[in-house]
């Protein structure tokens, strides 16, 4: 007699997110990592953006300027904050060429249009990188959609243009007269947070923009907690990064030898390894938000016992235990030993994977055992025919059944799914009616 829970099974049902779980989400996501070289993604994303930073900067100077009339000492006065403009060009030659302009001509025009072009480089990276991940998730996107994307990457600049300026007047507001008595007073405190401030807003700004990437850029409509929660993890092992490259990278002897060069190197390396972690945890949403479909694609090619290399092995102990889909109660069922699990010529063509225990599995000629790890039924499903043979649980057993929806759509998605499943209903034909020495038990 089958049963939804035996005495006592509820205990042994793990949690729904337990380290086997977590252990395996982290698997996926390497593993997709890798397929979908998300490396080259990142080096592309690199390159494009050190092309791509000064103009974007000198366009958001520019539309300060334009918009706001504020003085360039204003602005320059939080630029000068982080060491990288003043590294890498003069902000006092900056500061006097966009001083100088006094109009918006068909240069300015023109020189607006290349800007733009070298940004959307940079735009047009990061959007590669992610479709890459999400490509199997989302379908192709109309022009509107392209347009609309290059109308939020111009918003973007906008707001960072609105949030600079604000504090730079901010900073000038605070250096008027009426201020004095209260600077003078709380100078040390207002001096310490704003070294406290100076460096926590790139970190703030990083998770704010991995963020808002993770949730607009995917096209999977992820929610804001795992955005947030991807984001925050890429924020701080990215901070954790630079920590360390500080300590063991002496950027004053490098600067003596090789001059502006070791910076380009150093921010190099540190851009190319946060756009790889920001294009990890994006493949770790796309595990996250489609866990149960990749994790059934991975049980169904998990290789053979007779497969010993140990990388083998190594997945086949990872995977072999589905947690996430034991909670699922309606899909999970307890046989007793001699319980007929289905018959020949029954109409089912759900599919079943073992969790535990032994199944035999009997046809007109043979008789098979299949074991833990094992699926057995989709003949029925991928042939859309009654069952030809008749499955017993052998001893006690665990499976969770699979539908015959979710696993043709299985096989849609995933070409190494319906190479191993035309490959079992091959085997199984020859198993079952064939008569050659080449598939005996």
């Amino acid at each position: 007699m089958k049963k939804q829970t035996k005495s006592g099974e509820q205990a042994k049902v793990p949690h729904k997110i337990s380290f086997i779980t977590f252990l395996q989400s982290v698997y996926l996501t390497v593993t997709y990592s890798l397929s979908n070289d998300i490396l080259s993604y990142a080096s592309s994303c690199a390159f494009g953006f050190l092309f791509s930073l000064i103009p974007t900067v000198m366009m958001v100077l520019v539309i300060l300027m334009q918009i706001f009339h504020a003085s360039p000492d204003i602005l320059f006065a939080f630029l000068e904050r982080y060491e990288f403009f003043i590294d890498f060009f003069s902000t006092e030659n900056l500061r006097t060429s966009i001083s100088q302009l006094s109009g918006f001509g068909i240069f300015e025009f023109v020189i607006a249009i290349a800007i733009i072009m070298m940004a959307r480089r940079f735009f047009s990276s990061v959007n590669k990188g992610l479709n890459a991940i999400f490509k199997e998730a989302v379908q192709p996107q109309p022009i509107v959609r392209q347009i609309l994307i290059f109308a939020g990457e111009a918003v973007i600049i906008i707001i960072i243009s609105i949030f600079v300026a604000t504090v730079g007047l901010l900073r000038a507001v605070m250096r008027m007269p009426y201020f004095e008595p209260f600077l003078s007073q709380f100078s040390e405190l207002i001096l310490a947070l704003t070294e406290r401030l100076t460096t926590t807003l790139p970190n703030v700004l990083i998770f704010i923009a991995s963020m808002v990437c993770y949730k607009v850029w995917s096209r999977t409509k992820p929610s804001w907690f795992i955005c947030a929660l991807a984001s925050a993890a890429c924020t701080f092992i990215f901070w954790a990064f630079t920590k360390l490259t500080g300590l063991f990278i002496n950027m004053t002897n490098m600067n003596i030898v090789y001059g502006v060069l070791s910076n380009a190197i150093v921010l190099l390396l540190e851009v190319h390894v946060f756009f790889m972690l920001l294009l990890f945890f994006g493949q770790y949403i796309f595990v996250f938000q489609f866990f149960d479909t990749l994790l059934l694609a991975e049980l169904y090619t998990l290789p053979s016992y007779e497969d010993t290399k140990i990388s083998s092995s190594v997945r086949r102990a990872l995977l072999i235990r589905p947690d996430y889909l034991l909670q699922n109660e309606k899909s999970r069922t307890v046989f007793e030993r001699g319980d007929r699990i289905f018959s020949a010529g029954d109409t089912g063509r759900d599919l079943f994977y073992i969790v535990r225990g032994t199944v035999q599995i009997q046809g007109k000629t043979r008789i098979v055992y299949q074991e833990a790890g094992s699926f057995f039924g989709e003949e029925a499903c991928i042939l859309g025919e009654n069952r030809t043979s008749t499955a017993t649980a052998a001893t006690e057993v665990l499976i969770v059944k699979i539908s015959e929806e979710t696993f043709l759509s299985l096989l849609e998605k995933n070409p190494e799914a319906s190479t191993r499943a035309l490959s079992k209903v091959s085997s199984y034909f020859a198993k079952f009616y064939g008569r050659t020495s080449e598939y005996q038990i």
